[in-house]
């Protein structure tokens, strides 16, 4: 961190604190295009959410204490109850940005074995997926070209290293493999079966 003096401070001011966004029109090839804010959130989103939140973001709350014996709880419990009935899984883990939650995934479950992505699905920019995927501690065996991948390539590519068929949304894939068609192929090796949605609007899925 590095260290800011009084002079250094910026002055608030009015333009300071409007928002830095303004609206667009999305002209480009890509419909969910990461450089305009990919998914959005429905109306209906906030007009379900955005009370609740008020009255949580403004008022004292019982984050971690149990009212009716005043010990201390886990802030994360009623947001895992909450995860697990919507997605039916046994656990969850909830961490405040996409990279950990892929890292933490290939580190717990593909550590010094071999995930099979598609070369196309290898998102660079800030968020590289083959870096985090790499310093995981995981392999990775690429499969299909940069606009293709069949599932056939997937199952060329099984061995006695596969761990894990890894799957992330690529808006410019011309020739995509079904997610579903790889939960069958991953059941039918023992496999993990793991799709990376990024940002999703859960209340629309």
């Amino acid at each position: 961190m590095a260290n800011t003096t009084t002079k250094e401070t910026p002055e608030i001011t009015p333009d300071l604190l409007k928002s830095p966004y303004q609206k667009i029109i999305n002209a480009s090839a890509s419909v969910f295009d990461e450089n305009h804010g990919r998914s959005f959130f429905s109306p209906q989103f906030y007009e379900k959410i955005e009370p609740y939140l008020k009255e949580v973001l403004t008022h004292p709350i019982d984050l971690e204490c149990d009212l009716n014996t005043a010990k201390k709880t886990n802030r994360l419990t009623p947001l895992k109850q909450l995860f697990k009935a919507c997605f039916n899984a046994e656990e969850v883990l909830i961490v405040n940005n996409n990279t950990s939650a892929v890292f933490l995934i290939a580190n717990a479950l593909a550590q010094e074995k071999e995930i099979i992505v598609s070369y196309g699905e290898l998102v660079g920019g800030d968020f590289n997926l083959k870096d985090i995927l790499l310093n995981s501690g995981a392999r990775l065996h690429l499969v299909g070209n940069t606009s293709r991948a069949y599932l056939r390539d997937y199952r060329l590519a099984l061995n006695e290293n596969s761990k894990m068929l890894f799957k992330t949304h690529n808006p410019h894939f011309k020739k995509d493999t079904p997610f579903k068609d790889l939960q069958a192929l991953a059941k039918e090796h023992d496999l993990i079966d793991y799709y990376n949605l990024g940002d999703v609007d859960l209340l629309n899925r």
